[in-house]
């Protein structure tokens, strides 16, 4: 009598079934793929009887079965590593509460239907790789001791990790979350972060009070196609717990589609990353950016200037320069003034440090920044003037002509003639006409520099 094609795994026959017409030519009962067997009960009273004997004989080894109805394993606890690796549950998967002591695999595993692991104890590394979910699946509150892999898994509809608890690292790249209900992973909590790579969010996805641990978290290249929420958690008493508080996330080169699908709330970005991610209609509220000096910037400027130092590599300054323009646009469309300006503080110090940039631009950068900030600092055109006056002022004291001038009336006489006024009071020396041309040069490009950086504070 032939056997199964899977005889390894089942030790059955080809015709091991009261209704041999139902079966294929080279399985059997427990792993036929006729259609016809989810339409006749008695298959299916053969079916479980089997499968109560395989289990006692082989273990909990369902590699390729066929589950014709629900398969109902709630509560149930594996004492050996549970291998469900390429199955297909053609109804409802019921692992409610179940408990898998030696570890789990879902590989390539089908899922027609709903999938119910809320509560499920994952005690070792479980893999769903590259499985299919069709219906609705839940992992609200499951726990993960050792971390999953999820990787290049399809979630055709909604799925909920809501409360989950993964204890190790976790992989969910290249996953697709579907075109169905949104995707939850509000509380769930990373210890030793989350590798987003490469996956696509059709309907966006809610990490509402969603925890990090000590590696972060990885979205590099994903796809965010709809309402993607980031939110810190805010405790009963009023305490706000910040999203991605002090660890890395990697946002960089992500798609965004459309523009603005995406919002930070209650969010810690000072270890974000964001290269090559256009931010421009990003909706951010109440988020903390990293300090560089005296103003706020980006951390993938710290990044880039630590590489620098430690690899020798040279930064990707036109990439940040852009990122800083996108974030000072943004801030301006929010009326958020003071946040563009350090942003446009940060877009033009890019450019200066741009090896690439021309010699005669980046001499005009220098002197901008010297000045006044780039146009965002108030004092320093105010503290040049002040230079300005008392070097041309000790200088007319030595140069001038006739009567020797007290200190009062030289400051005076300086200080006009930065005020565009016309002093005659003197009758200066050859060499003090040519401080006189160049103070009265200076002088209105000073106080035009600290006009513009008074305009842009009373703007804001």
């Amino acid at each position: 009598m032939p056997k199964c094609k899977y005889h390894h795994i089942c030790g059955l026959d080809v015709a091991h079934t009261l209704m041999d017409e139902y079966q294929e030519e080279d399985s059997c009962i427990l792993h036929s793929k006729n259609p016809r067997k989810l339409q006749h009960h008695e298959y299916y009273e053969e079916f479980t009887k089997t499968l109560e004997g395989h289990r006692k004989e082989k273990g909990d080894d369902f590699r390729h079965m066929v589950f014709p109805e629900d398969a109902i394993f709630s509560f149930v606890t594996f004492t050996e590593k549970a291998c469900f690796g390429g199955v297909t549950l053609a109804k409802a998967a019921h692992f409610n509460g179940a408990t898998f002591t030696q570890g789990a695999d879902f590989s390539g595993a089908t899922f027609t239907e709903g999938a119910d692991f809320n509560v499920t104890t994952f005690c070792e590394w479980v893999c769903f790789s590259k499985a299919i979910f069709s219906g609705e699946v839940d992992f609200g509150q499951a726990r993960f001791t050792k971390g999953a892999d999820f990787g290049g898994v399809t979630f055709t509809n909604g799925v909920s990790f809501t409360g989950a608890d993964f204890g190790e690292g976790t992989n969910f790249e290249w996953v697709t979350f579907g075109k169905g209900d949104e995707v939850s992973f509000a509380w769930t909590r990373f210890r030793k972060g989350a590798n987003f790579m490469q996956a696509t969010f059709n309907e966006g996805a809610d990490f509402s009070g969603t925890t990090f641990g000590s590696n972060g978290a990885v979205f590099y290249l994903a796809k965010f196609l709809g309402e993607m929420f980031f939110a810190g958690d805010q405790k009963a008493d009023g305490e706000i717990v910040p999203i991605f508080s002090e660890v890395a996330v990697h946002f960089t080169e992500i798609a965004i589609l459309p523009p603005g699908k995406i919002t930070f709330r209650r969010a810690n970005l000072e270890k974000c990353r964001f290269l090559g991610t256009d931010l421009r209609k990003v909706q951010m509220t109440g988020v903390k950016w990293p300090r560089i000096g005296r103003r706020i910037g980006v951390y993938d400027e710290i990044h880039a200037l630590e590489g620098k130092e430690k690899e020798g590599k040279s930064p990707p300054w036109p990439e940040i320069e852009q990122l800083y323009r996108q974030l000072k646009q943004n801030y301006e469309d929010q009326r958020d003034y003071e946040r563009a300006g350090d942003f446009h503080y940060g877009e033009k110090e890019m450019r200066r440090k741009n090896p690439e940039t021309s010699w005669s631009l980046w001499l005009l950068l220098v002197f901008y920044w010297l000045f006044s900030g780039y146009g965002e600092r108030v004092l320093r055109p105010i503290l040049w003037i002040l230079v300005l006056s008392v070097i041309c002022a000790v200088a007319y004291k030595s140069l001038t002509l006739g009567k020797s001038p007290t200190w009062g009336e030289v400051a005076i006489y300086s200080f006009q003639v930065t005020a565009f006024f016309r002093p005659q009071d003197f009758v200066p020396s050859v060499w003090a006409k040519v401080i006189y041309t160049l103070q009265s040069l200076l002088g209105p490009l000073f106080l035009g520099l600290f006009a513009l950086a008074v305009r842009q504070k009373l703007k804001r």
